[in-house]
């Protein structure tokens, strides 16, 4: 062959899987990578991970997403030419949504759910509320906290006893700051 083909041979340029970089709020996703040359056409394979519920693919030849996606999850994302039949390996992200969240929601009684919190600063302490759909205060409950970023609490054991179906707010509160989710729970 020639030296051109020689250069497009697949062991000279290997497909590399994208580097993302991941932006989160409260609801979205927002994903953006280095779209690479190649001489043939290319699209991307994401595989959404989440830590509950059914995973979510997506094939594209965009650079640029932004997703509605559980809170916490695992993207999986690689590079694919259909026509050399190659494909990259596969690189992995880890990522959280912003803010408070009750997972999964709506709560069942079999659910091992959890409150999960993304603390962007280092507290000593944080305060959670519960109340019910007309404003009753369920409970009040400080909690130590020893990390900064990612914290979690079985939600039975913020709760002393069962919650009847309805819908509920938790509140979580330090150093000023105060976020507010709604849940549900069906028995």
């Amino acid at each position: 062959g020639s030296v051109l083909n020689e250069f497009f041979s697949p062991d000279i340029l290997p497909l590399t899987p994208p580097e993302l970089s991941i932006k989160t709020t409260s609801s979205k996703l927002n994903i953006v990578w280095d779209g690479i040359a190649y001489p043939d056409p290319i699209h991307y394979e994401l595989t959404i991970i989440p830590e509950t519920g059914a995973p979510i693919y997506i094939t594209t030849e965009e650079t640029e997403l932004s997703l509605n996606v559980p809170p916490v999850g695992v993207i999986e994302v690689r590079t694919v030419c259909p026509s050399r039949e190659l494909e990259s390996s596969i690189n992995k992200y880890e990522y959280a949504l912003k803010g408070l969240f009750v997972a999964p929601n709506p709560v069942r009684k079999s659910d091992n759910a959890f409150i999960r919190c993304l603390l962007p600063e280092s507290v000593d302490k944080i305060t959670f509320r519960l109340y019910d759909i007309a404003g009753n205060r369920i409970l009040i409950k400080e909690q130590s906290v020893n990390s900064l970023g990612e914290f979690r609490i079985p939600l039975n054991e913020l709760l002393r006893s069962e919650l009847s179906t309805g819908v509920y707010f938790l509140s979580l509160s330090y150093n000023g700051y105060n976020e507010r989710t709604k849940f549900v729970i069906i028995r």
